[in-house]
């Protein structure tokens, strides 16, 4: 099943419309590293050897990891002549999937920047994913603050450089300026969405 990555448009929240192009394009970077990075992990000769093939299912359900996930444990236990109990682990991995596919689930990873793969069933994604749309909206808040407090310590610098010259020195102050103006205001819109999300989400 494809990697799902909704889109930041259809928020009734102002935040999202204030969120620059190069900042969601420098999140779409971060989120395909994490992608990469979490279809790297597989199991160790211990887990293999002595693994509860239900709870690893049911560990692999809470993170929301598709069933593909199986064959790469059943790659690694191949090294150490195990083989993995299926059966154990799709109980487990749908019990972890019943935890995984709810609101509170859904805005926790989407604050957190993580990827979701398309695990849940109809019944509970529509709502998983309407958290999961609301999570970013804090996640790419802050990430623009982190965008403009790196643009802030840039231009300070700048202005302190000794090579820089008298007019661009004035130019940079106007810059920092608005810089710290923009700031002011992403914090403000973070903090008020924030309260408001958590009126819905735990």
């Amino acid at each position: 099943m494809p990697v799902f990555e909704p889109g930041f448009s259809g928020s009734p929240l102002s935040l999202r419309a204030r969120i620059k192009r190069g900042h969601a394009v420098r999140l779409l970077g971060v989120l395909a590293v994490l992608a990469l990075l979490s279809g790297c992990a597989t199991l160790s000769e211990g887990d293999c050897a002595t693994g509860d093939w239900r709870e690893i299912g049911r560990n692999d359900g809470l993170h929301g990891l598709q069933r593909s996930q199986l064959a790469k444990h059943q790659e690694a236990c191949a090294k150490y002549g195990v083989r993995p109990d299926a059966r154990a682990y799709d109980a487990g991995r749908n019990s972890g999937l019943r935890a995984y596919c709810t609101p509170d689930k859904g805005f926790l990873e989407g604050r957190e920047g993580r990827t979701y793969r398309g695990v849940c069933t109809p019944p509970t994604e529509r709502a998983f994913l309407d958290a999961y749309r609301d999570g970013k909206v804090i996640y790419a808040a802050r990430e623009a603050l982190k965008d403009v407090d790196r643009d802030i310590i840039r231009t300070e610098k700048l202005i302190k450089d000794d090579d820089t010259s008298a007019e661009e020195r004035s130019r940079l102050r106007r810059e920092l300026r608005k810089l710290r103006q923009d700031r002011t205001r992403l914090q403000r819109d973070l903090d008020r969405d924030e309260q408001h999300y958590r009126r819905y989400y735990r």
